[in-house]
């Protein structure tokens, strides 16, 4: 029985390993430094929509909405961004104030599934299903299903791609290691060999999901998310305020949805089926 309920706890962990052996042995360049860099920073997309999603699924709710947050998020920061670069603003400042646009846009999904969850008491997966369907509805209206990217001027993608597809260090084969920027210079077969051995986007999710797991394992309101998540009516009478609880985490499910596109992959693609 103890072997069983071993299994049972580290299966998925099993069955992963088995699949990194199987790929390893039969697919040519899969366990190398870089095609596990690549993966990681793939990872960190879903990572960030997990993080939101915990949250909400402790207290036992669901939240059907994030990915088209994003879609309407990324819409709404591209959009900003293109706009005020193209009317003449600073390359840094159209940036700055399209990433508070897409976070001030993720917090009225959020609301709206924690005021039907929590106040009108709507089955979670009802009230999420709802506001999908109209954050969608939303997005499509802005670009009427348009690309956006291709507009966006040149100074504003540079800008973004040193943070999502930069790297604190690089090996170059033959030269050894770059710190904080790619070197310029690089041959044909360098860069075919080149490797980054810490992006950004992997640092930027790790410090972000770590204070997040502080805050769910250490702190009062980690505690209260927990107690909902056991037995609502008890938390309820505890003198836990359940109804602000529980806005407060889909709010902030929607945040996390606005966080993926920033950390991983920019610049933006500017597309509505991102994660639909």
């Amino acid at each position: 029985m103890r072997t069983i309920n071993l299994i049972a706890r580290l299966w998925s962990w099993l069955f992963l390993l088995v699949m990194l052996i199987f790929f390893s042995i039969t697919g040519t360049g899969f366990f190398t430094v870089r095609n596990l860099g690549n993966i990681m920073v793939t990872s960190t997309m879903v990572m960030l929509m997990a993080t939101g999603q915990t949250y909400v699924i402790i207290t036992a709710g669901i939240d059907l909405s994030i990915g088209y947050t994003l879609g309407l998020a990324s819409v709404i920061s591209a959009t900003v961004m293109r706009d005020l670069a193209n009317a003449g603003l600073a390359t840094d400042l159209s940036i700055l104030l399209g990433i508070l646009a897409g976070l001030a846009v993720t917090v009225i999904p959020g609301l709206m599934n924690g005021m039907l969850v929590a106040r009108a008491k709507v089955p979670p997966m009802i009230a999420t299903l709802g506001v999908m369907g109209i954050v969608r509805g939303a997005a499509f209206l802005l670009t009427t299903g348009k690309n956006i990217v291709g507009d966006l001027p040149p100074g504003v993608r540079e800008h973004l791609r040193l943070v999502g597809n930069g790297s604190l260090a690089y090996r170059i084969p033959g030269e050894g290691l770059a710190w904080l920027k790619q070197p310029a210079d690089l041959t044909n077969e360098q860069l075919r060999g080149l490797e980054r051995l810490m992006p950004y986007p992997i640092i930027i999710v790790a410090i972000i999901v770590g204070i997040f797991a502080f805050v769910l394992a250490r702190t009062t309101f980690g505690r209260h998310i927990y107690a909902i998540g056991g037995n609502k009516e008890a938390a309820l009478r505890s003198g836990i305020n359940v109804t602000r609880t529980l806005t407060i985490i889909y709010v902030l499910a929607g945040f996390f949805g606005w966080l993926r596109r920033r950390a991983a992959r920019l610049p933006l693609h500017g597309r509505l089926t991102d994660g639909w």
